[in-house]
């Protein structure tokens, strides 16, 4: 067999050194493509978590509202000593629709939560919002889990898992 001039295996069944040093080079250039891509240096997926900080998520508390709408009560807590940014909020992977806004005042079919789009974190600090899911909202009931995904600045993002009553 050969490959622009350059026998990799001669007939009589002995490997050629010149086709094994080609192999084992194409090989070789992409197992490191692959490395120098995971690990973010041509563009792929990175998170600078040294610079952007992290923060933990847990969902306390689901509740009906009065007027059946669920009330999720959220916690964070930025586990390290830099500041974070958070950018939005998700529910099975839909955003929020409104930020900073106050509880429902009738059945909805929206998402909306009380923390402010782009709230800050200061290292180490802690706080709580609330998430509304509207009753009538269309893919949710009762018994449902219902992932919450909190995404910051740098990319960096954690899920929080519960179930609607």
């Amino acid at each position: 067999m050969s490959f622009n001039g350059i026998t990799l295996w001669k007939r009589n069944g002995a490997k050629s050194t010149a086709g094994l040093l080609v192999l084992s080079a194409i090989l070789f250039l992409l197992a490191a493509f692959f490395y120098a891509f995971t690990n973010g240096w041509l563009g792929g997926s990175s998170v600078d978590e040294e610079f952007h900080g992290k923060i933990s998520v847990e969902v306390l508390d689901c509740t009906y509202d009065s007027y059946m709408n669920w009330d999720l009560l959220v916690t964070y807590e930025n586990v390290e000593n830099i500041d974070v940014t958070i950018l939005h909020v998700y529910i099975n992977n839909n955003e929020v629709m409104y930020y900073g806004v106050e509880d429902p005042d009738t059945s909805s079919k929206i998402i909306t939560t009380g923390l402010e789009k782009g709230t800050s974190v200061l290292g180490g600090r802690a706080g709580v919002f609330n998430i509304w899911i509207g009753r009538d909202y269309g893919f949710l009931s009762s018994g449902s889990f219902v992932y919450v995904t909190v995404e910051c600045l740098g990319g960096y993002s954690i899920t929080a898992t519960t179930r609607l009553i």
